[in-house]
């Protein structure tokens, strides 16, 4: 009888250490698959606060769209960096709309929905979803380095 119970709990182990095996190669095979070609890229949300743009006609660009890695943006008008709310020309609504090549935007002046002032400058601020990539370039919106990425007037389509 003794014999009988060893040799069941040795077939047990060996099973069980075979099945361990098992898994452990399956999982060491899942991990180091390839990601496959449609995966998510990764991304970053960051808000860029104090944009400073211009205008014409209300219209100005972003000249980064869904082809540099943007994946979406939400605008809204602000005062400016050491402003206090208001002044000659507050941007009150901001509109947006993300292209492969840039993001247009259609800039109105508080109250009258009227186009703001042309040539004025007025900030905005921008929240992102972007890849890192995209939002390494985005951060620098504020900045003096960031201003070639901004355009004043219409783009062509």
């Amino acid at each position: 009888m003794h014999a009988a119970l060893r040799s069941g709990r040795a077939r047990l182990v060996l099973l069980c250490t075979a099945l361990f095996a098992v898994v452990i190669a399956m999982s060491a095979t899942l991990l180091s698959a390839p990601t496959p070609a449609g995966a998510q890229p990764v991304t970053d949300v960051l808000v860029v606060s104090d944009i400073p743009v211009t205008p014409i006609n209300g219209n100005a660009a972003i000249l980064l769209g869904s082809d540099d890695g943007v994946i979406s943006i939400n605008c809204d008008g602000g005062s400016g960096p050491d402003r206090a709310l208001g002044g000659p020309v507050v941007p009150a609504i901001v509109l947006d709309r993300l292209d492969p090549d840039a993001t247009r935007l259609r800039i109105t002046s508080w109250g009258a929905n009227t186009p703001a002032v042309n040539g004025r400058q007025v900030h905005i601020g921008c929240s992102f979803e972007a890849t890192v990539a995209a939002a390494t370039l985005l951060r620098r919106l504020g900045t003096p380095a960031g201003r070639a990425l901004i355009h004043s007037g219409t783009l062509p389509r």
